[in-house]
């Protein structure tokens, strides 16, 4: 246990040195509309009713792009940069409460229409920052009689196959923008929530919605370490690696931070890892070790 609260803080000091150099933000153009939502994955599909995970993320809208993003991703990585001693400490006291990270697991951001025609999607897995480009593909969406009241609007059930998955959503006409969280988008309504068939993602609108003192739509990236560039397909094979693998196991036998190789001496089996992403259209590769 020792030794993995050693790589652990030794791997976060590392991150802190190079998030403390600069930072890289794009700004694309002012927002208009931002609401959050809560996305609920399923984290064990053999444990769906326990084995779950739900993260506030935010949709920020402007006249042609938008973000979908964690703003508590963002607030560590802002802490990180601007104050990074008191990033130090904080993180330290969470991970004495067994809280492995302040920004949460949540490290996935969706940019629509950007650049124009197209979407850009960012992460950080394996230690690093990434980053693909593919064309905007919009659903292709059936109208259902069905309604719904979400956040006290009126809504419309729609229906889609998209990526590998079933969808259902519920748009309100109420906000004409054709977005919504995630890659969902392209109906006449904005989309307050929207859920898979098996029921592993469920993003659902809360709050208000907020049309003043609001940032810029862009990326928010507090980190000189530059984005690699991937494809998609590559992206969502090497992402399923990283997740169904032991990092600790990795890094230990590499001898990186000085560590005991045998203080890990084989691959453990991890939690929370009978899952797969919203996208399931992709080659599936099993991690070796």
């Amino acid at each position: 246990m020792n030794q993995q609260r050693i790589l652990i803080l030794a791997i976060f000091s590392l991150i802190l040195k190079i998030h403390a150099c600069c930072i890289n933000i794009i700004k694309y153009e002012p927002a208009i509309i931002e609401i959050d939502y809560t996305k609920h994955i399923v984290l064990d599909t053999l444990n769906s009713e326990n084995d779950f995970q739900n993260t506030v993320m935010t949709l920020r809208i402007g006249k042609n792009t938008s973000s979908f993003f964690s703003p508590q991703k963002v607030w560590q990585d802002s802490l990180m940069h601007f104050n990074f001693d008191l990033e130090y400490k904080l993180h330290k006291a969470a991970l004495a409460k067994g809280i492995s990270s302040l920004g949460g697991r949540e490290r996935e951001s969706i940019y629509k229409n950007y650049p124009a025609g197209s979407v850009t999607v960012t992460n950080r897995f394996n230690m690093c920052h990434w980053v693909y480009t593919e064309a905007w593909e919009k659903p292709e969406w059936t109208l259902r009689d069905s309604t719904a009241i979400v956040i006290g609007m009126e809504c419309q059930l729609a229906e889609c196959n998209y990526r590998g998955r079933t969808w259902f959503a519920l748009f309100t006409t109420d906000i004409p923008i054709g977005d919504g969280p995630w890659k969902l988008c392209g109906l006449p309504g904005l989309i307050l929530k929207a859920w898979d068939s098996k029921g592993h993602y469920i993003f659902e609108a809360t709050g208000a919605i907020r049309t003043e003192g609001l940032q810029d739509v862009g990326i928010y990236h507090y980190s000189a370490s530059d984005f690699f560039r991937i494809t998609h397909d590559q992206y969502y094979t090497d992402w399923y690696i990283a997740l169904h693998e032991d990092l600790g196991y990795k890094i230990a036998h590499s001898g990186a931070f000085n560590l005991d190789p045998t203080s890990i001496p084989f691959p453990r089996k991890l939690p929370h890892r009978n899952f797969d992403f919203e996208e399931t259209d992709y080659e599936h590769k099993e991690p070796k070790h």
